[in-house]
C-alpha cells in the first residue's frame, strides 16, 4: 500500500543562481518544498476542524490509540467470557453472588477513585497539548517578526534583508525536523531538500555539521545582524539601525524559548509513581473487578458490557498517551501538524517580500 500524503509528489524545482532574490527562490521552490516538508503525514492524518461530521468521528477507529490500550482490553473480554458463563449457568452458587453484592459498595468507591485519577491524567495531558500549541504560534508569530522587521527595517540592504528571512523561513523547518525525530526520522538528507535553494551553502553547510539545527540556525541569525549593525556603525542610520536590530534580536531570541518549552514537553512525560499506580488499578478494577462484580446482575449481557465500561476507562488513557506528547515522526490526528506551520510561515514571508517589491514603487 503506497503512502498517501497531503500533498502530491515533489517535483524537480528550477534552477536559480544563489544570488537571485530570496522571493524568486521561494516561488520556484514552493512546490517541490512543500511536498518534501509533509512526506510525513498521510492526508487522512491532518488536522481540520470539523463542527459536524458526527457519524464519521463516532465510527471512526484510526486515531483514537486503541493500539496503547488493546492488551487490557482483551484481558477483560477473556475474564468476562470466562466467568460470565459459570455465573449465568448456574455453575456459581447464589452465595457467591450474594457475597459479591455485599463488597459492591467497595467497588464503587474504587470505581470513583479511578475517574479522578483519570481525569487528572488527562487533564495535564491536554495542557501540555494545548501549551505546546501555545508555543508553536509564538514561534510563528516572532518567525514572521524577524522577516517583517528585516523587510521594513534593512530594505536598503537586500542582502541583510535576504539573509534575515531566509532564517525566518528555515527555522520552522528547521523546529519540525527538530522535534519530530532529528536525524532519525528526519535525516540530513531530507533537511537539504526542504532547505535547498533557500538558504545559502555555507549555512546549510552550517546546519548539516550540526546536530542542533534550531540553535545554529538562532546562532548564524544573530551573527547577520552583528554583522549588518556592525556595518551601521558610523552613519547617520547608526542609532534608528541599533534600535531596530535590538527588536529583531529579541525575536530571534523568543524562537528559541518557544523551542525550549516544546522540548520540556516532549522530554518531562508524567512522573512514574503516578502512571504506574493508575494503570495498576486500571488492569485490576477494569480486567477482575467489573466482570466479577457485575456478572451476577446483568448475566449473559456482561460479556460485552464490561469489555465497553473497559473501553469508556481505557479510551481516556489512550487520550492522555496521545495528548502527552504533542509532536510525531509518525503524526496521527493527535498531532500537532508542524509541517503545515513551516508551509505557512514559508508562504507569508514570500509575500511580504513581494508587498515590499510593490510597496517600493509608491512613497510612503
Amino acid at each position: 500500500m503506497t503512502n498517501e500524503t497531503s500533498v502530491a509528489p515533489a517535483t524537480e524545482p528550477p534552477t536559480l543562481p544563489a544570488d537571485a532574490p530570496l522571493v524568486d527562490r521561494l516561488a520556484a521552490t514552493a512546490s517541490a518544498r512543500a511536498a518534501v516538508i509533509s512526506r510525513g503525514r498521510k492526508a487522512s492524518s491532518a488536522r481540520r476542524y470539523d463542527r459536524g461530521g458526527w457519524a464519521s468521528l463516532i465510527f471512526r477507529v484510526r486515531h483514537r490509540g486503541f493500539e496503547d490500550i488493546w492488551p487490557p482490553l482483551l484481558l477483560v473480554l477473556l475474564v468476562s467470557a470466562a466467568w460470565t458463563p459459570l455465573v449465568a449457568t448456574g455453575t456459581v452458587s447464589d452465595g457467591v453472588c450474594d457475597a459479591i453484592d455485599t463488597y459492591q459498595s467497595a467497588f464503587s468507591l474504587l470505581m470513583t477513585v479511578l475517574s479522578l485519577l483519570l481525569a487528572f491524567r488527562l487533564n495535564r495531558a491536554a495542557h501540555r497539548h494545548y501549551e505546546a500549541r501555545g508555543l508553536c504560534g509564538l514561534m510563528i508569530a516572532k518567525s514572521r517578526e524577524v522577516s517583517i522587521g528585516a523587510i521594513a527595517h534593512f530594505s536598503a540592504d537586500p542582502k541583510t534583508r535576504d539573509a534575515l528571512c531566509e532564517i525566518a523561513v528555515a527555522y520552522p523547518v528547521a523546529f519540525h525536523v527538530h522535534l519530530t525525530g532529528g536525524g532519525g526520522a528526519r535525516p540530513k538528507s531530507e533537511l537539504r531538500a526542504m532547505l535547498e535553494g533557500i538558504v545559502d551553502e555555507a549555512t546549510l553547510g552550517m546546519l548539516l555539521d550540526a546536530s542542533h539545527w534550531p540553535n545554529t540556525l538562532t546562532l548564524i541569525a544573530q551573527q547577520r545582524l552583528d554583522a549588518a549593525l556592525s556595518a551601521a556603525r558610523g552613519t547617520d542610520r547608526a542609532v534608528v539601525a541599533v534600535m531596530f536590530g535590538e527588536e529583531i534580536l529579541d525575536s530571534i531570541r523568543a524562537v528559541a524559548v518557544a523551542l525550549g518549552g516544546c522540548e520540556r514537553i516532549m522530554g518531562t512525560p508524567l512522573p512514574f509513581v503516578y502512571v504506574s499506580h493508575l494503570r495498576t488499578f486500571l488492569v485490576l478494577v477494569l480486567c477482575f473487578g467489573v466482570p466479577l462484580v457485575f456478572a451476577c446482575s446483568w448475566g449473559w449481557a456482561a460479556i460485552g458490557l464490561a469489555p465497553l465500561v473497559a473501553f469508556c476507562f481505557l479510551g481516556v488513557e489512550a487520550a492522555s498517551i496521545e495528548c502527552e506528547r504533542p509532536f510525531s515522526g509518525t503524526p496521527s490526528k493527535n498531532h500537532h501538524d508542524l509541517e503545515r506551520f513551516a508551509i505557512a510561515v514559508s508562504a507569508e514571508v514570500e509575500e511580504m517580500l513581494r508587498c515590499a517589491q510593490r510597496a517600493s514603487k509608491y512613497a510612503f
